[in-house]
């Protein structure tokens, strides 16, 4: 046992596990050595992958989605997953199973199922630090170069959000993800990052108002700070909330709605996101699955607006949580990085109007006598119509839907966004015409009709049979 893992269960409590897990070399103890319930999740379905190549599972099912993890335990059960990978550890030690091949065919297994060479890479590993625990006498040299390897591809978002889309995000949702996306596009973190804060890690003492994120993945703390309209947003929902929790954003019991004072689930953030995504039509996608717009796109979205305004690059590295080496020692004092930061502040406001332009402060110079109106000017020089007819709203119905078309910068887009409609037709002077499905329309009123009318003869003949 680690001295990581004696640091977390206490020395009495590793002492004894010690002595238990020194012989047993089980797939059980080997995924119990995880202390996060997801990457244990994780770890038995690479198991799976591992055990469908190499025939000791049937019929393996490759699902996709955020809950692909549980989809495929669910299909055999983590019981049966386990004890058919103890089966391989005894048809390996036979010598009828070699460990080399049964990896290599497990990755070939995947690259034919359509996976990503990320998810690979981490099969990868993890089988192979699953032979090593198991104690088959292999070197681990030996195995990182006869176990093929596959390249590491990092997915390059070309692409961020507009001002426009931010806006439209937010207004779809509800208060409690407004702030949740609010708190993310100013502060940079990572959704996990989020959902982890507490009441006492925010201070709201300090301008700008200043976020203590704890350490996950680089394993430091760090400072990150909230705009003004984030913290507005964040003072209403903790004031409409009806539990007095710690966590900024409480999760529910497992298989109930009633809440606990426990972090959010991340499922439930991306199926508020896809919802979303899906009603604004932002689908777009750079390869076959995956999608521009995810709730990490809002990183990218904050580096973009800090380093294109000119805040330093290494700064805005530093307060996303990104690895930036030596130079994180040479970083100033929060206070340095708060007084810069505060200037930028306009910029991360996006349901306020006029944010995205800093006031000026020149001088108006008097009026001259060529800019006095001259009653005798001719009507040719007038000045031109303004632009408040191209902001109207036009309503009108059809059979199956309600459509909305108005300007971007009129209320009725926000109301339309607010209410539920979808963006159906968009221009590039900023016309966007939306459209929502009407329940009352004709073909509703003839399917509700046939529903009834199956129902009734299904109860006649019902009653004809008794």
């Amino acid at each position: 046992m680690d001295s990581v893992y004696r640091r977390r269960t206490g020395s009495a409590y590793s002492e004894r596990m010690d002595r238990e897990l020194r012989f047993n070399r089980s797939a059980a103890a080997f995924v119990s050595l995880t202390p996060d319930r997801g990457y244990r999740t994780v770890k038995i379905r690479y198991l799976a992958f591992w055990l469908g190549a190499n025939n000791f599972l049937e019929n393996l099912r490759v699902g996709g989605g955020r809950d692909r993890h549980n989809k495929l335990v669910k299909q055999y059960g983590d019981k049966r997953i386990l004890e058919e990978a103890d089966r391989a550890i005894r048809a390996i030690r036979k010598g009828d199973l070699d460990p080399v091949d049964s990896i290599n065919r497990g990755i070939d297994y995947m690259l034919s199922a359509g996976l990503s060479n990320n998810t690979i890479r981490l099969f990868r590993y993890t089988i192979c630090r699953f032979l090593l625990y198991s104690r088959l006498g292999l070197e681990p040299y030996d195995l990182s170069r006869a176990v093929k390897n596959v390249p590491r591809v990092w997915a390059n978002l070309k692409r961020t959000p507009t001002r426009e889309e931010v806006r439209s995000i937010l207004l779809a949702c509800d208060l409690r993800m407004k702030t949740f996306f609010s708190m993310l596009i100013s502060t940079g973190a990572r959704v996990g990052e989020i959902l982890s804060i507490r009441k006492d890690q925010i201070d709201f003492s300090k301008t700008p108002v200043q976020v203590h994120l704890k350490a996950t993945k680089l394993f430091r703390n760090r400072i990150g700070f909230l705009s003004s309209e984030t913290v507005m947003l964040l003072k209403e929902y903790l004031n409409t909330r009806k539990d007095d929790y710690q966590y900024i954003f409480p999760g529910y019991i497992r298989g109930t709605s009633r809440p606990i004072d426990r972090p959010l689930a991340r499922n439930s953030v991306w199926e508020c996101f896809n919802r979303i995504r899906a009603n604004l039509g932002l689908t777009q996608k750079y390869d076959k699955s995956h999608y521009y717009y995810r709730p990490g796109v809002f990183r990218v979205l904050n580096l973009d607006i800090l380093k294109s305004a000119g805040y330093p690059p290494d700064w805005a590295e530093y307060l996303v949580g990104h690895n930036i080496s030596f130079q994180a020692s040479y970083i100033p004092p929060t206070t340095s990085l708060a007084k810069a930061w505060l200037r930028y502040n306009n910029q991360f406001c996006f349901l306020t109007t006029n944010t995205s332009e800093t006031p000026t402060t020149e001088a108006v110079s008097p009026p001259t006598l060529e800019a006095k109106k001259d009653p005798q000017k001719s009507p040719d020089s007038a000045e031109p119509p303004s632009n408040s007819h191209r902001r109207e709203t036009t309503r009108w119905r059809t059979k199956n839907f309600d459509y909305i078309k108005t300007n971007i910068e009129s209320t009725a887009y926000d109301q339309a966004i607010a209410n539920g409609f979808s963006i159906f037709d968009s221009s590039p002077n900023g016309i966007r015409v939306f459209r929502k499905r009407f329940r009352g329309g004709k073909q509703w009123l003839k399917s509700v009709n046939r529903t009834l009318a199956q129902k009734s003869t299904d109860f006649k003949d019902h009653g004809k049979m008794i």
